[in-house]
């Protein structure tokens, strides 16, 4: 058995339970012996026996998982490699190299094409691999700019996020009126059977009841209506409506939506209360919430669901005093948390009111 390590960079991540997916998939592959796969940092680290998988085989279990590994490319030339009786040593040296998922030499042009995992191989020791199969690169292998890599991955991800949180900001706005509009008709007698957050969302929900009755649909385009960009053009539409005080502002979000929420708590300076439920910020949105006064973050974690430690984390380097973190023992995620603790729901409200409401 030979052992060994790679850190692999996931693509496709959107919150700590879409760690959890990847690092279960690839504990249970073939060869490996332990995974680790941390959210935040978007690397996944793996231990595993090379005499049973390899790189390749690890990209596509993460694959399968529904996500994906970043990975990079290099062409480079080979001195003399037209004259060589075979490429197969030069390229089984190459794959030899720890990191790289593939290497094919091509005799007629004389050049090598790598395929490697960002940050876990170096041109040197592609160079040296070289060597060791007998031959010399023509010029040095040209060396990646990881912070170049990172910012282009970063901007495709943010572009990805973008548009499904503006579908899924669009989806539940409408979804949580409309299914309020069968109580609007009686509101007085309603708001004495329904919950805390129901009485706030009231007043929204007979606005959307009088657009309803005037013009027989709702419009989802043009200034009227839902617009149809991101996250921050809903928000903005909801910040429209004469019942929403602008002052009192705050967002929140479960799981994957709680990286989305705090991402517009980092783009939205008025937002001035964040709720985080069994989700985690993205890095951007944690150096937000962990550097600034403002806002205060109340979050809301079982100690056995994947993250709790980062959460704590999270609150823990908070800047603003009244930032709180309920930790619930046991398993849960998402909404079963207000299910399994009745008290959950007042006290997240009351958290919510006490913010917003204060300077």
């Amino acid at each position: 058995m030979s052992k060994a390590r790679i850190v692999l960079p996931i693509e496709g991540m959107s919150c700590a339970s879409c760690a959890a997916t990847v690092q279960a998939a690839l504990g249970d592959a073939a060869g490996v012996s332990t995974a680790t796969v941390n959210y935040a940092t978007g690397k996944g680290a793996v231990d595993y026996d090379d005499a049973q998988t390899n790189v390749a085989e690890l990209i596509k279990t993460v694959r399968a998982a529904g996500y994906d590994c970043g990975r990079a490319g290099v062409t480079f030339t080979v001195e003399q490699l037209h004259y060589a009786p075979s490429v197969a040593p030069l390229e089984q040296s190459l794959r030899g190299v720890p990191g790289v998922i593939r290497a094919a030499a091509n005799q007629a042009t004389e050049t090598v094409t790598v395929d490697y995992i960002p940050g876990a191989t170096t041109a040197d020791a592609l160079e040296r691999a070289v060597e060791r199969a007998g031959f010399r690169v023509a010029a040095p292998i040209a060396a990646e700019d990881p912070l170049e890599r990172e910012r282009l991955a970063r901007e495709r991800e943010v572009r990805a996020l973008t548009w499904r949180f503006a579908l899924a900001a669009l989806v539940t706005a409408v979804s949580v009126l409309g299914s309020m509009l069968l109580m609007a008709h009686d509101a007085d007698a309603t708001l004495k059977q329904i919950d805390l957050l129901g009485r706030l969302l009231m007043p929204l929900a007979v606005r959307l009841q009088d657009a309803l009755a005037g013009r027989g649909a709702l419009e989802i385009s043009g200034a009227s209506g839902f617009p149809p960009g991101d996250g921050d053009a809903a928000f903005a539409y909801l910040l429209a409506q004469k019942d929403v005080d602008p002052t009192r502002l705050a967002v929140g979000g479960s799981s994957c939506g709680a990286t989305d929420a705090a991402d517009l708590a980092a783009r939205r300076r008025d937002i001035r209360a964040v709720l985080l439920l069994s989700g985690l910020p993205s890095p951007g949105g944690t150096a937000y919430l962990t550097t600034t006064p403002a806002p205060p973050v109340f979050g809301i974690y079982a100690e056995q669901d994947f993250g709790a430690g980062a959460m704590r984390s999270t609150i823990a380097l908070s800047k603003h005093p009244r930032s709180t973190l309920k930790m619930f023992p046991g398993s849960g995620h998402g909404v079963e948390l207000f299910t399994q603790h009745p008290d959950l729901q007042q006290a997240t409200v009351k958290w919510l009111q006490d913010r917003v409401s204060k300077p």
